[in-house]
C-alpha cells in the first residue's frame, strides 16, 4: 500500500522545499554582527509601548512582536533575527498557496523552489528589520484577495 497518495505528493514536496528554505535561512544566522539598522531596531523595540504605538517610525507591529520575543528569548544576534526567518518561511508557504490558486501545483512547487533559492529573500530573512513581516503580510493579503 502506498503511504502517500498521488494527490498528497505535491504537499509533501512543498513541505520539504520549505524546510530546505528554513534551513538555508537559519544557516549562519549569527555569523555577522549586528548592522546599524538592526541596532536601530533593537533600540526601537526596547523603547516604551507608547513610543512603539505612536512614535515617528513605520508600523509598530514588528517592534511589538520583537519586544515580546526579546522578553522570552533575550537579545542576541540570533534571537533578534529569528522572527524574520519565521516570517520568511511563512511567506514561502503563502507563495505556494497563491501559485496553486492562480495556476496549478506544479507551478506552485517551481515558484516556491525559486523563492527558497533567492539570494535577496535569504538576505532579508536574516536581517532584524520589518521587511520579512511586510512581505508575509502582503502575501497573506494577496491570498485572501485571490480567494
Amino acid at each position: 500500500m502506498d503511504v502517500l497518495t498521488k494527490r498528497d505528493r505535491p504537499y509533501w514536496a512543498c513541505y520539504i522545499i520549505i524546510i530546505l528554505g528554513f534551513i538555508l535561512r537559519v544557516y549562519s544566522l549569527g555569523k555577522e554582527s549586528l548592522w546599524y539598522d538592526e541596532v536601530e531596531t533593537i533600540s526601537r523595540m526596547s523603547s516604551g509601548l507608547f513610543y512603539l504605538l505612536w512614535g515617528d517610525h513605520i508600523g509598530p507591529l514588528y517592534y511589538i512582536i520583537l519586544r515580546f520575543w526579546g522578553w522570552i528569548f533575550g537579545i542576541s544576534e540570533i534571537s533578534v533575527r529569528f522572527p524574520s526567518v519565521v516570517f520568511s518561511a511563512g511567506t514561502l508557504f503563502l507563495t505556494y498557496k497563491i501559485s496553486v490558486l492562480l495556476f496549478n501545483r506544479k507551478i506552485g512547487l517551481i515558484s516556491v523552489f525559486f523563492m527558497v533559492l533567492s539570494p535577496a529573500h535569504i538576505f532579508y530573512s536574516q536581517d532584524a528589520t520589518y521587511y520579512s513581516l511586510l512581505l508575509f503580510l502582503v502575501s497573506f493579503m494577496n491570498l485572501f484577495f485571490i480567494k
